[in-house]
């Protein structure tokens, strides 16, 4: 195994170091690949790990002297942003130590070098890969549609596995094949949910690139990913995407389509079962939702330093869950997050995190009416986006996973480079 996996590294050193932009495009490909999960002696790493490391590599050894001047010329100029990102960064690393702090001591609760793990695959290489790229754009060898380009296809199979798994019934990851999800499409995950995180700022993507009808190739994956979503029954999804084209539309000063959709999509919150109980928190899972939102209240607020420092690092099971869970085991299954993304950040790495990845979204809301100012149609696909990942974070999780981690410095790097008018060639349009 280890032979094979260091010819993988090898092959895709070589490959990057030939064309780093087809290196950039394979690891934005390969994100599900963290599913694949393997050990070198003591480190457990993935796939997706590992191609990323190879592809920085490249970077650090051919092209860390043209891009390093060109990076610190950014962060200068927008120092504000920047200042918000160096928040977020010291409070998860700060998040380590804090999960070794009052931990219970059963075997799988989450030590010190556990945690640093889970820093280490959410916000150290997440964060490095988004100023390697902000330094590959800036040198002009990689431009912002490229980025787009190879998200969008990257949703291409996680769709693909989901509209086989809903018309063919095949293929499910093992671990579900004794489950009950009811029909729905998990595609590579373990989680209905997990398709519509993944899909529904793609879709926004396709959609905004289809309205400049340029990128008419799009409309397939624009389907594929509807098909998808719609199949994965993901009613966080399908709200998240609701309130985007609403918004989308009206900013496009389509006010009356606009209007027409939200009533429609009033009426059927109040007439289908299953949507209106979701909006209302009437139904099972919005239910656990509440209490999970009463249990991280009922923490943070114990103690000043519970309020300031969070459960740490992957403890939110350990340090917050585990005494209601004791009381009934049937309640609810074991969570390894409160499913709000305000309370994610605070639980997971302080209020200090949380306060600045509030921040970070609130700035990026700012770059997305810059641009639109100048371009209608870009601003209100960029607005769109953050729109559905706000959305979708009051009820879910839509960062603490390895792609979708990743993603979200893709996002932000796309949304921060199409506020300047130098992003690339064809880098002012996605």
């Amino acid at each position: 195994m280890f032979w094979v996996l260091l010819l993988y590294l090898i092959c895709v050193f070589v490959f990057s170091w030939k064309n780093f932009r087809a290196g950039v495009g394979l690891l934005i490909l390969l994100l599900p690949a963290y599913l694949i999960r393997i050990r070198i002696g003591p480190l457990p790493t993935t796939v997706l790990e590992m191609t990323l490391g190879a592809v920085c590599l490249v970077w650090l050894i051919k092209y860390f002297r043209e891009d390093g001047g060109k990076i610190v010329v950014a962060v200068k100029e927008r120092p504000w942003f920047f200042g918000l990102v160096g928040f977020f960064f010291v409070a998860s690393l700060v998040g380590i130590f804090v999960s070794g702090v009052g931990a219970i001591k059963l075997n799988y609760g989450q030590n010190t070098y556990q945690a640093f793990g889970i820093w280490r695959a959410f916000f150290l290489e997440p964060m490095i890969l988004f100023f390697i790229l902000l330094g590959r754009v800036k040198s002009g060898a990689l431009s912002v549609g490229d980025i787009t380009k190879f998200l969008i296809w990257s949703g291409v199979s996680v769709a693909l596995v989901a509209v086989s798994q809903k018309i063919f019934g095949w293929p499910y990851a093992p671990s579900l094949w004794n489950d009950e999800i009811g029909g729905r499409a998990t595609s590579f995950f373990t989680s209905p949910n997990a398709v519509g995180l993944y899909l529904g700022p793609l879709f926004v993507l396709c959609l905004t690139r289809l309205l400049r009808w340029k990128y008419i190739p799009d409309l397939i994956w624009f389907v594929l990913f509807g098909l998808a979503l719609l199949f994965s029954w993901s009613q966080g999804a399908w709200l998240a995407l609701s309130g985007a084209v609403i918004i989308i539309l009206y900013l496009l000063r389509k006010k009356r389509t606009a209007i027409v959709i939200a009533l429609l999509g009033l009426a059927l919150a109040l007439y289908w079962v299953p949507v209106r109980e979701a909006m209302t928190f009437a139904d099972k899972a919005s239910q656990n939702r509440l209490h999970l939102w009463n249990y991280s209240w009922q923490y943070l607020s114990q103690s000043p330093a519970h309020f300031i420092g969070g459960a740490g690092l992957r403890q939110f099971f350990w340090k917050v869950q585990y005494p209601f869970f004791q009381e009934d085991t049937r309640a609810m299954e074991i969570l390894t997050y409160p499913h709000s993304f305000f309370l994610n950040f605070w639980s997971e790495i302080g209020l200090v995190g949380a306060c600045s990845f509030l921040g970070i979204l609130i700035y990026l809301f700012y770059l997305s009416v810059q641009i639109y100012r100048r371009d209608k149609l870009l601003g209100a696909g960029m607005v769109g986006l953050l729109v559905v990942y706000f959305i979708h974070g009051l009820v879910d999780v839509p960062y603490f996973k390895n792609d979708l981690s990743i993603m979200f410095w893709l996002y932000v790097l796309v949304l921060f480079l199409q506020s300047h008018h130098d992003a690339g060639s064809d880098g002012a349009r996605t």
